[in-house]
């Protein structure tokens, strides 16, 4: 009898033992299970996104490259959809199996820096002392001197290297040339110290464009305004020496020089430069995207524009 309760309490213990082995096996077999499907589904959301990020790019190449919007789309197992964040970002959303009952969303966002950032530079840059204050994003392709930027707390925004840029995006000179004469803006080599425009905007949504053939040289207590192409296709060099101040952006593909000796200078817009940029004394840059996108709405470039591609959000 004693051997009976013996084997008896045996197999039930093996038993026990078979039953949570088997549920555990189950339970892990399920937790698998929602991990593929989980997986599966944040997948499909990626290549959902990638499908509106190539609508976008298809609708930007035929309009000149500015960021749009493209409304819900359904694909198979999901929905996309583009957004315009700001005048140089777009994030392209996948949704699975819809943006309302959405197991899985992942975002993708295109920037184009050349509308992004509130100092532009192709070649090497130089920032003397700390008494600066940048509002934006910095981005150049030569050599920082110091190689750290000094003061970086006095900068709102990323600064990035990137050496793959070779020069400025190259507009549409001859028209922006017809354009600055037809609004009174144009100034040959002759007449290359004003007067200019006391407004950015010539035109609701319409930017004052102030073609110069020749250099920029502003001075004393200069207050400028307007889109600025110093020289369009042709380099030529900007100096700023004293208080001055610029509401609107400069495009100029030679040097960028702002002399020190207690001067200053106030830019609200943006500064693109296709040489080297040296900056003293007191600075102050401020992005204004309103006016960064009134230039990108001229539709004037002749180049499609370095692109940068990362993911901005993964639920999963």
């Amino acid at each position: 009898m004693n051997k009976r309760g013996i084997a008896l309490i045996i197999c039930y213990i093996v038993i026990a033992v078979l039953t949570i082995l088997g549920a555990a096996f189950f339970m892990g077999s399920v937790s698998e299970s929602n991990v593929a499907s989980r997986y599966l589904d944040s997948t499909r959301a990626f290549w959902l996104a990638e499908a509106g990020v190539s609508q976008a790019l298809v609708q930007m190449e035929a309009n000149d490259w500015k960021p749009v919007n493209i409304p819900l789309t359904s694909l198979s197992h999901g929905q996309y959809s583009v957004e315009i964040v700001d005048a140089s970002t777009i994030w392209s959303h996948g949704f699975v199996p819809s943006q309302i009952s959405n197991r899985a969303e992942r975002i993708i966002e295109l920037s184009i820096p050349y509308y992004g950032g509130v100092l532009f530079v192709v070649g090497d840059i130089t920032i003397n002392g700390t008494s600066y204050s940048i509002d934006g994003n910095v981005i150049y392709a030569g050599e920082a001197n110091p190689p750290i930027i000094p003061a970086p707390d006095n900068i709102t925004g990323t600064v990035t290297y990137d050496p793959s840029i070779t020069q400025l995006d190259q507009l549409k000179f001859d028209e922006l040339r017809e354009l600055s004469k037809a609004q009174g803006n144009y100034h040959d080599a002759d007449n290359l110290s004003g007067p200019f425009p006391d407004s950015f905007w010539y035109a609701p949504g319409v930017p004052n464009v102030v073609f110069l053939e020749g250099p920029l040289t502003l001075k004393g207590n200069d207050s400028v305004h307007g889109f600025f192409v110093v020289g369009g296709e042709t380099i030529y060099d900007t100096t700023i020496a004293g208080n001055v101040s610029v509401d609107g952006c400069i495009y100029a593909q030679g040097d960028f020089t702002v002399k020190g000796g207690g001067g200053a200078l106030n830019v609200t817009g943006g500064i693109w430069v296709g040489g080297n940029a040296t900056l003293s004394g007191g600075i102050t840059l401020e992005y204004e995207a309103s006016y960064m996108t009134g230039v990108q709405n001229l539709g004037m470039s002749n180049t499609r524009p370095k692109i940068l591609w990362k993911e901005a959000h993964n639920l999963y």
